[in-house]
């Protein structure tokens, strides 16, 4: 992912030279223009309207994609907090869970001790992965 998204990044930062190449084929094309006949000229004209349209379709898809991109980095950054998260109350449940093991003696207060941090780990749980 983050390949992908520096390749993006690599592809807007020349969007300055595409346009500069534009530039430079339609000046050319436009000083063609004084040498060229009337039915000449709107063959360039029509080529020089096409370079502009292809440009900006590709200009468009670029940001959709550098839009798309940004989404999915920041999904991905979402996900990955969670899942830390989640790790992090899996791991803490499991100590308290040992300790209920080792300091319980009765049945009795197995349940309560258990009803207890079935509460306390919700409550917890929903602290860890809340949005």
């Amino acid at each position: 992912m983050k390949a992908f998204y520096a390749y993006v990044q690599k592809v807007l930062e020349r969007e300055a030279e595409g346009k500069s190449k534009l530039a430079a084929a339609i000046s050319s094309g436009e000083k063609l223009f004084v040498s060229t006949n009337p039915e000449g000229r709107e063959v360039i004209r029509k080529e020089l309207r096409l370079l502009r349209d292809q440009w900006d379709r590709a200009l468009e898809r670029m940001g959709n994609i550098h839009r798309q991109t940004d989404r999915a980095v920041q999904q991905w950054t979402i996900y990955r907090e969670k899942r830390e998260g989640l790790i992090c109350w899996i791991k803490d449940t499991e100590e308290e869970l040992l300790q209920l093991e080792s300091s319980c003696n009765s049945l009795q207060e197995k349940k309560e001790k258990l009803l207890k941090l079935k509460v306390t780990g919700c409550l917890k749980f929903s602290r860890c992965i809340s949005f």
